[in-house]
């Protein structure tokens, strides 16, 4: 009787919940289905709606056992077990998810809501291409489903199918032109092909769908950099640094990579915070791979250098200039590599130059960890840190007793998985210390080496578009790293060395805004030069055109200032807080130009205006960088090499808890 009696209440309790739920107020209707599952719980009714309601506030957690319960009570209903299947993969439950749906699937196998659903569990297992085929399922079912294309789409991305992917986006936004969801997929899909332009406009039509979105200000405000589009650029700053600032107080997940704040700001105390907030992001799938047993600090130690721009980049030719001549009995060297290829000779030379490589692209984080792993490598030196290839959480799982930040990404890790961090005293003076939370290992002479090549510079202004007689300030970075107010200190410079001209390197997309904001300052926008995309050594030969090179703030050349210095054109830096802003005044260490090292804009202006006034005074700077750049430590790789592999036994010797440096 009692039992009956409770059962008699539960009901009660759920139709007065279904009232409820009718009238619009979830809360109290989720209230009552609980209540109702206190009365008597194998009320199924009550189990099923208290999960949906739950599931429809956004609460998977609560709503998870409530539907996985109604779905293992009634298992020949397709739709319970479709809802239990959202409801699992909601709160993280990815294996349970997966063989709800299917079995929903099985039951139901035209059920397109199901397809899409198993495509966003199969997305969260980080399984893009099942998830692509999943969601390619959804759309064969129900053309008119929207959101599954987008979520196709979205897919494609990842896979590296920008086309089919851009080709989808582009019907669905045709079709729903206020659809945020596809916009948003449409702007990401854009970043992976450097589609800037595209980008903007995606970015854009989200903000006008949701002015508030977060992401978009943030994305917007770094892909405006790339085409010099400064218009209401000092407005989204504002925003980003605010949204940042609240994201860091609430430790929440970061809006900007730290590699794009390092491109805005000069403030390493935040990018630190940033890099930590993403790097505990990489840590939640990480295998617990067994600690490696030979420990032998004597033996041959086997060096793996893990990198995402093993093609025509920046830092390949870094590579190229010191990996053959590591000391082959001393250490094995093994190249880990992934993301986009090319089939240049370049490449090609960095790969001859490995005891082995390993293409990693096929496989996911933990895979290649294992693999790493497998393979016995003692010091693991990760090339790319937090930058557009990053694939930090193949560390994570520590494959390597040792494991190195390098070259790549001069900031943090702000990891606990990466011990050290490899630079000198120039790029990261101690008191930059506390914003690392690897130990720095200091080279004695300069943190990189460029290629001593090629062995003929240009001569010829004529055939560049030069003028044989103007003075030709320089600046070959890339356009992001130009700020308005840099810029318009050049324009100064112009103004005030009569005839001289600006030769630059700038996408087709972003010379317009150049020469306009040339304009604006009152400078004939002709005196800007821009220089075409030539093949490598072709275009480090053109560089000894220039008399005098322009470094970008806040984040200033590496590779590129190395160039012109092989080329012989002096170069202006006025170093900031970050490491990323110091690159240039080490290289400048390196060849003994340290004058060229001033401590503000001010004074970077004068001294511009100075040697361009003075043409004698810049070909003795030339002169000397003529003599001294054979022997500089910046251009020989060997020396180089060899204070790299003392540091790699050094850090062997100390193993995981690093020495003071």
């Amino acid at each position: 009787m009692i039992r009956k009696a409770r059962a008699s209440s539960a009901r009660t309790l759920v139709k007065q919940g279904e009232r409820l739920l009718k009238a619009g107020k979830a809360a109290e209707a989720l209230d009552a289905f609980e209540k109702a599952l206190g009365r008597d719980p194998r009320d199924l009714r009550a189990r099923y709606l208290a999960g949906v309601v739950a599931l429809q506030a956004g609460d998977a957690v609560r709503a998870a056992p409530h539907l996985l319960k109604a779905a293992e009570r009634e298992p020949d209903r397709a739709e319970w077990q479709y809802q239990a299947g959202v409801a699992l993969t909601g709160a993280g439950r990815l294996d349970e998810a997966e063989a709800r749906l299917r079995h929903a699937l099985k039951l139901q196998p035209g059920h397109a809501a199901a397809w899409n659903s198993l495509g966003n569990m199969l997305a969260a297992d980080d399984r893009p291409e099942d998830a692509a085929k999943a969601y390619q399922k959804a759309v064969g079912i129900d053309p008119g489903r929207l959101v599954s294309y987008s979520n196709l789409a979205a897919m494609l991305t990842k896979i590296a199918r920008f086309e089919r992917a851009e080709a989808i986006l582009g019907q669905v936004v045709g079709r729903a032109p206020d659809y945020l969801e596809a916009w948003y997929n449409l702007a990401l899909t854009r970043i992976r092909t450097r589609d800037f332009v595209g980008q903007c406009q995606a970015w854009r039509q989200v903000l006008r769908l949701d002015p508030d979105h977060r992401e978009a200000v943030c994305s917007l405000a770094y892909a405006n950099r790339e085409l010099a589009d400064w218009e209401g650029l000092e407005e989204l700053d504002a925003r980003t640094r605010q949204l940042i600032a609240n994201r860091l107080e609430n430790e929440e997940r970061a809006l900007e990579a730290p590699f794009q704040h390092a491109v805005r700001e000069d403030d390493p105390a935040v990018n630190l915070a940033l890099a930590k907030i993403v790097a505990v992001t990489r840590i939640k799938d990480r295998l617990d791979l067994s600690p490696r047993k030979d420990t032998d600090p004597e033996r041959r130690l086997r060096i793996g250098y893990l990198s995402g721009q093993f093609r025509q980049h920046a830092v390949l030719h870094c590579l190229r200039a010191f990996l053959p001549a590591h000391d082959r009995t001393r250490f094995e060297i093994f190249g880990y590599g992934y993301g986009r290829k090319d089939d240049s000779s370049y490449r090609a030379a960095v790969l001859a130059s490995l005891d082995g490589f390993v293409d990693l692209e096929e496989l996911n984080d933990s895979e290649a960890a294992a693999r790493i792993h497998a393979d016995g490598i003692d010091i693991l030196v990760d090339l790319t840190g937090h930058t557009e290839d990053s694939r930090m959480g193949i560390l994570a799982s520590r494959p390597a007793p040792v494991q190195v930040s390098y070259l790549g990404y001069m900031g943090s890790s702000g990891s606990e998985f990466i011990d050290y961090f490899i630079s000198d005293a120039v790029t990261t003076p101690e008191d930059l210390d506390p914003f690392y939370t690897e130990t720095i290992i200091r080279l004695p002479d300069v943190f990189m080496a460029a290629p001593p090549e090629p062995a003929e510079l240009a001569r010829d202004r004529a055939a560049a578009g030069l003028p044989e007689d103007a003075m030709v300030f320089a600046s070959f970075n890339v356009v992001r790293k130009i700020s308005p107010k840099l810029f318009a200190l050049w324009m100064r410079v112009l103004e005030q060395v009569p005839g001289s001209i600006l030769w630059m390197f700038a996408l087709p997309e972003a010379r317009d805004n150049l020469q306009r904001a040339a304009a604006a300052s009152g400078l004939a926008p002709e005196r800007l030069v821009f220089a075409p995309v030539l093949p490598w050594l072709e275009h480090k030969s053109r560089l000894a055109l220039a008399d005098l090179a322009f470094d970008t703030l806040p984040y200033s050349g590496g590779v590129t200032t190395a160039d012109i210095l092989w080329a012989e054109v002096p170069v202006i830096t006025a170093p900031g807080r970050q490491a990323v802003s110091r690159m240039t005044a080490s290289c400048l260490t390196a060849v003994g130009l340290d004058e060229l090292i001033v401590p503000d804009l001010a004074t970077y202006e004068t001294l511009a205006v100075e040697l361009g006034r003075d043409p004698p005074r810049l070909a003795a700077l030339s002169a000397r960088l003529h003599a001294c750049k054979h022997a500089s430590p910046l251009f020989d790789g060997p020396r180089f090499c060899r204070t790299l592999e003392a540091a790699y036994e050094r850090m062997w010797k100390a193993g995981t808890a690093p020495e003071p440096d």
